[in-house]
């Protein structure tokens, strides 16, 4: 507990690192931050495996989202990696 009576927190990288489970809008109102601002400090693993999650938002807020497919073992799928990464490179003005 911190001097307003409030349970301290980790920093929101460091929660994220340690669970990065949960509705991604709730985490950001829980840190008082965008919702680019909790993406921006996911890790590049979830639950121990490779990640690809883009957001389209405004004002901070996710409107939509997109994934990357995952096959039997949830391994992300190659190919949906390769064309995610292009998508985001372009997307982002970089190619």
């Amino acid at each position: 507990m911190n001097d307003t009576g409030v349970a301290a927190r980790p920093p929101l990288a460091e929660r994220l690192k340690q669970n990065a489970d949960g509705v991604l809008e709730q985490i950001a109102r829980e840190y008082a931050v965008s919702t680019f601002d909790v993406v921006q400090a996911l890790p590049a693993e979830h639950r121990g495996r490779p990640s690809r999650a883009l957001q389209f938002n405004r004002a901070g807020e996710a409107m939509f989202k997109v994934f990357v497919r995952r096959d039997k073992e949830r391994n992300p799928i190659g190919a949906q990696v390769a064309r995610f990464d292009a998508l985001r490179v372009r997307l982002a003005g970089n190619g």
